[in-house]
């Protein structure tokens, strides 16, 4: 369904996604402060742009109350499940409710199965962390690549406990950088910068740091257009 109040950057994610697929950086950070558009432009124009492309896309926001770890194995085994003609069925559902079926068991656990994914022991956040790894290890694709969206990345500076799935991440990306490509979002700019700018960070100079720009006037008659569609009513630019 087409969002009529949706003002599509179509151009801006053109070159985004071939800053992303085809430039030397292995990963883009998107930076602009809170309700400027970046989730919207992420899911609404770069998304689409890139799976017309024949990419796959994976979105993840870290506001999620989810613990971290979980969160990305629930969103990357639903991206596994939906790789294959037998789990795409039941890929939505999975993510809409606290468990998870695992398509392996955990590493250094003996969890297999289902997870409950809102009471995890704190013993088995390493065997998390580790089958993220595994996880990204099937999504990845070298020729159209596996897009990561991770929006609000900046969250994962905010607790300690979170410093050893960065540092995993960083490695994971790392490894796989010709069939995973990401895009990082924040709307801090101090917690960007304790990821991507500390020489101590896992994340020190990963990728090229870019600003959403502004929207300036063809935005405001795009949405003086949709409104005057919409409620038959005219209304004054100034």
């Amino acid at each position: 369904m087409i969002d009529p109040w949706h003002f599509p950057r179509r151009d801006l994610a053109d070159r985004t996604l071939t800053a992303l697929t085809d430039g030397p950086s292995k990963a883009l950070t998107l930076f602009a402060p809170r309700r400027r558009g970046k989730t919207e432009f992420l899911l609404k124009d770069v998304r689409p742009a890139a799976e017309k492309a024949g990419h796959r896309v994976i979105y993840v926001s870290f506001w999620d109350p989810l613990e971290p770890p979980a969160l990305l194995v629930s969103v990357l085994e639903s991206a596994t499940a939906r790789s294959t003609a037998a789990g795409r069925a039941g890929a939505f559902a999975s993510r809409m409710t606290p468990k998870i079926k695992l398509s392996a068991s955990i590493p250094g656990t003996d969890t297999k199965g289902e997870i409950d994914l809102t009471q995890i022991p704190k013993k088995a956040e390493k065997g998390l962390i580790a089958h993220v790894d595994t996880l990204l290890g099937k999504l990845a694709r070298s020729k159209k690549k596996t897009i990561l969206l991770l929006d609000e990345i900046q969250e994962l500076a905010k607790r300690k406990d979170d410093a050893g799935l960065v540092a995993a991440l960083r490695t994971s990306l790392d490894v796989r950088s010709d069939g995973l490509r990401t895009i990082f979002t924040g709307s801090s700019r101090e917690g960007l910068q304790k990821m991507f700018a500390s020489s101590k960070a896992p994340f020190f100079h990963f990728g090229a740091q870019i600003e959403l720009p502004d929207l300036g006037d063809e935005f405001v008659d795009h949405m003086l257009k949709q409104a005057a569609r919409i409620t038959k009513m005219s209304l004054d630019r100034r």
